[in-house]
């Protein structure tokens, strides 16, 4: 088995993203590299938002 390695960098800093108990996918294609981000709460069983975030890791631009 291969090597894990992993890095952690803050990608993205805006309030309107800020949250937990969401659903994060990473999608890879060619040369860009983006994760979408789907849903979660500030306060318990509190949604924030029902909106589709993508952010491209690749110049931190965020798309809604």
């Amino acid at each position: 088995m291969g090597e894990l390695r992993i890095q952690w960098r803050k990608v993205f800093s805006s309030e309107k993203i800020r949250r937990s108990s969401h659903i994060i996918a990473v999608k890879q294609l060619a040369h860009s590299l983006s994760i979408a981000v789907l849903g979660g709460e500030l306060k318990s069983r509190e949604p924030v938002d029902s909106k589709l975030y993508e952010v491209d890791l690749n110049d931190g631009g965020e798309n809604t």
